[in-house]
């Protein structure tokens, strides 16, 4: 299955403390945009099951990159629970970037095995 993610690249960024010390997610807006993006491209989540192989590509539009660890930890975060029911079920995963490309996306693949 691939999924073509659209627009800005996201990282996983740390947890920040707030004002009066409640910890926060800084990454909490950008994960719910990525699956609204997801969900209104497949209608429907398809949680699969059983150990997956999971393909992140990622396309930049210049050549700043960010790192790929905390890409891949960012979209596996987002997409669980709509392609997957837990992270734990992928046992082997690459991420390949790509820079100077016309426009910025992310194109997952996932395979069963």
């Amino acid at each position: 299955m691939l999924i073509v993610i659209p627009g800005k690249i996201c990282q996983q960024q740390r947890w920040r403390t707030g004002k009066y010390g409640n910890p926060y997610n800084p990454s909490a807006k950008e994960k719910r945009w990525v699956r609204l993006k997801v969900c209104s491209t497949l209608r429907e989540s398809i949680k699969r099951k059983g150990k997956l192989r999971f393909y992140l590509r990622l396309f930049y539009k210049g050549r700043k990159r960010y790192d790929g660890d905390n890409v891949l930890k960012f979209y596996l975060d987002a997409l669980e629970g709509i392609l997957y029911q837990n992270d734990r079920q992928i046992y082997d995963y690459h991420v390949v970037t790509l820079t100077g490309q016309p426009e910025e996306r992310v194109e997952v693949e996932i395979y069963g095995k």
